[in-house]
């Protein structure tokens, strides 16, 4: 398991120092991301909480999945990243390959 967390059902109106002054009392925390709308600035609803160990990142979870905060039951787990998998072109080949209009030009 990894110490990073998804922290979904945020408020718009949530802020980074919020989620951290939640999370705080499970451990030290090295990192808060909020994922922001371009268009508003508001919080698209979900974001990240890097915790400084595994047990605090577990923690964190026991004690603040199904919490409220701002009038919205989160959702806490552990967050699941896709490391080493190509993006994928309109066609399903790789964007490295799509880019340049041909089959492994670059």
């Amino acid at each position: 398991m990894s110490n990073e967390l998804y922290v979904g059902n945020l408020s718009r109106n949530t802020t980074e120092d919020e989620i951290r002054t939640m999370f705080e009392p499970a451990g030290e925390i090295t990192e808060v991301i909020v994922m922001l709308d371009a268009d508003t600035g508001l919080s698209k609803g979900f974001g990240f909480v890097s915790m400084k160990t595994l047990l605090s990142a577990q923690d964190a979870i026991k004690r603040f999945n199904g919490q409220t905060l701002d009038s919205h039951k989160l959702t806490v787990q552990k967050s699941v990243h896709n490391i080493g998998l190509p993006l994928m072109g309109v066609s399903g080949g790789s964007l490295r390959n799509y880019r340049q209009g041909g089959r492994g030009r670059i």
